[in-house]
């Protein structure tokens, strides 16, 4: 029997606006393929073209894996599920072969497994007897059965030749009558309409992207159709001799075993030709969609030694709205931020953060990767966390009156004032008075060279992930983060197992002109919402929801750079200067994207999406390493 493990499922879609398209999903990584028109689904039907098919429609499971048996189960359409043109209720033993149809006339598919199980059969086709001589359109599949069926009866006639005139004469009324029940079958000389079998072998076919696979398989139908037309004139011929029934036979035999073959090579074909070309953006989306989550974080700065949260001292500039930050001048020349612990009547600004970006499972019971800047956003410059103006009042002393302090408004894009555009909040800083410029301590200005500092904390307000398809989210929490990169650990409780991506190992080298697919939940890509209304508690309620949806972005990798390196055999050391990151030809995306994962050609994570640079006009993208994503994997 072939393991639970090595199998794939196959599902070749014969009509609706999938037609003559084949997915195939790993049995190893799932238990159930959902089927329907929602984002979530694994087999994702067309809502305009396919509009019979429900959001949630269907579902295929593996019902056991010793031995393996498949089911098929409605998921409460409104049009129903069809196995074989009848409409099933329940759960539904699917087998190979098996025609499915969402809705009477909608969208079908043929089920199979690859490689199949000896005891895994497909399901036993019953053809009626008598009635009409129409001609009758078979599938693939039962076109194989007609033709063994030919080769069983007549080699069963040759069996029964008789010696004398009187038993040729009996044989040969014997073999007229052996042969009605097929004649009614196929309704006189009519079994299958020539071009109706012909266009029936192509369709299965239809999977081989070769064009001269296709055709072998055409000749090789045409020549089995002629081998069983052959036949039914051998029924037709009293006088036919043994020795031509058998080549016929022998013929026949050939023809459906060519035809056979030409499957086999056909699907190998098509397997070698798949991995070399490697996954789709359409098929990543598909299969990985659903482990992806939108994540938003609000966090806010404490101060150790209180517990209290942080500001930053303000003024509102007269007769407008517009507020100015403070800073103040040390003695050394440096400048710092005015942080104090009163909110000064709500006017002084908290040190905190709202930040939205992109979360991806990489472990079924709830752990997730994304971005440092997004889950721990403290420990980056606070520059790239806060939306402020890029101007603020300096606080200086001037004139030769010790405590005199006087206003200047600066432009905080100067070099000058890069330690505080590059601040970094868990670095800690300088507390000062509310209503006067001096420190909380014995100075009155911070001394520089005396440790006056006072150590600061970060903390999350809130983590929620919203996965995609979901209309509500799921609370999150901080696992860990990344001392060397930007990359982060959460962690969502969730009920049942999450689906999860493929991580590549530490081994899995990145080269430039890679081709990678990104996917995330970007603030550019368009909103859905899901507008519904309630009553609850005797109070009316609407309610419009965003419902994720993974944007899906794809280029190359453009460069590899890295932390440090050695050139063997010389003491020459390379060290890149952006750190140990990829850099992306993708530049469509943008803010909401980061922390995002990033797919190579075989659908494996190599890297977390991180941030979009600019120079110049031209712009490209960065993502970190998946190394440092698994190393946050590992406890110890």
């Amino acid at each position: 029997m072939t393991e639970a493990t090595d199998f794939k499922i196959v599902i070749r879609h014969v009509s609706g606006a999938k037609a003559n398209q084949t997915q195939e999903f790993d049995g190893r990584s799932r238990d159930e393929i959902l089927l329907g028109r929602a984002v979530g689904n694994d087999v994702i039907y067309d809502s305009p073209r396919d509009d019979v098919v429900s959001r949630s429609h269907a579902s295929i499971r593996i019902a056991g894996r010793e031995p393996l048996s498949f089911s098929l189960e409605d998921r409460n359409s409104a049009n129903g599920t069809f196995l074989g043109g009848e409409k099933i209720s329940g759960k539904t033993e699917l087998l190979p072969e098996d025609k499915v149809s969402l809705g009477r006339n909608g969208p079908s598919f043929i089920f199979d497994v690859r490689p199949r199980p000896a005891e895994l059969k497909a399901r036993t086709v019953v053809m009626k007897v008598g009635g009409s001589a129409e001609t009758r359109v078979l599938e693939a599949a039962e076109a194989m059965a007609a033709a063994s069926t030919v080769i069983d009866q007549t080699a069963g006639l040759s069996r029964g030749t008789a010696n004398s005139t009187t038993d040729r004469r009996s044989a040969g009324t014997a073999r007229r009558d052996d042969a009605a029940p097929f004649a009614d079958v196929a309704g006189g000389k009519k079994l299958i309409g020539e071009q109706t079998l012909v266009n029936k072998i192509k369709e299965a076919q239809s999977s081989a992207n070769s064009r001269w696979l296709m055709i072998a398989g055409g000749l090789a139908a045409l020549l089995l159709f002629a081998g069983g037309f052959g036949a039914l004139k051998l029924y037709q011929k009293e006088d036919s001799s043994e020795q031509g029934q058998k080549a016929s036979l022998a013929q026949m035999q050939a023809a459906v075993e060519e035809a056979r073959e030409q499957g086999r090579h056909a699907d190998a074909v098509a397997t070698t030709e798949k991995q070399e070309r490697g996954k789709s953006p359409l098929e990543i989306v598909q299969k990985y969609g659903p482990a992806t989550a939108k994540v938003k974080v609000d966090w806010r700065l404490f101060d150790t030694k209180t517990g209290r949260p942080i500001f930053q001292k303000s003024v509102t500039e007269k007769g407008t709205t517009r507020k100015y930050r403070l800073y103040v001048k040390l003695s050394d020349g440096s400048v710092v931020r005015y942080l104090t612990l009163d909110d000064g009547e709500r006017n002084n600004l908290p040190i905190r953060g709202h930040i939205e970006g992109t979360a991806f499972v990489v472990s079924e019971n709830g752990f997730l990767l994304t971005n440092k800047h997004l889950a721990a956003a403290w420990r980056l410059p606070f520059s790239e966390c806060e939306c402020t103006e890029k101007e603020g009042l300096l606080l200086e002393k001037t004139g030769k009156r010790k405590n005199k302090l006087s206003y200047r408004l600066i432009d905080l894009d100067q070099a000058e004032y890069a330690n505080v555009r590059n601040w970094i909040p868990e670095g800690g800083g300088y507390i000062f008075a509310s209503d006067e410029v001096r420190t909380i301590g014995p100075y009155n200005l911070p001394d520089p060279s005396k440790n006056e500092k006072y150590n600061f904390v970060g903390r999350n307000e809130l983590v929620e992930a919203v996965f995609s398809g979901a209309t509500s989210g799921m609370a999150a929490t901080l696992v860990r983060s990344s001392n060397d990169s930007d990359a982060a650990l959460i962690k969502v409780d969730s009920p049942e197992p999450l689906r999860k991506v493929d991580l590549a190992s530490g081994d899995d080298r990145v080269s430039p002109g890679e081709h990678i697919v990104v996917l995330g939940y970007p603030s550019i890509a368009a909103k859905v919402l899901a507008l519904s209304s309630t009553i609850e508690n005797g109070t009316y309620r609407t309610s419009a929801e965003e419902v994720p949806q993974p944007y899906v972005t794809d280029g190359i990798v453009a460069l590899v750079s890295t932390r440090m390196s050695v050139e063997a055999g010389s003491n020459v050391t390379y060290a890149g200067v952006a750190g140990n990151i990829m850099q992306l030809t993708i530049n469509s995306t943008g803010k909401g994207n980061s922390g995002g994962p990033v797919f190579d050609s075989t659908g494996k994570v190599i890297g977390l999406f991180t941030y979009i640079q600019s120079e110049d006009g031209a712009a490209n993208s960065a993502a970190v390493p998946i190394n440092y994503g698994r190393a946050l994997l590992k406890p110890q």
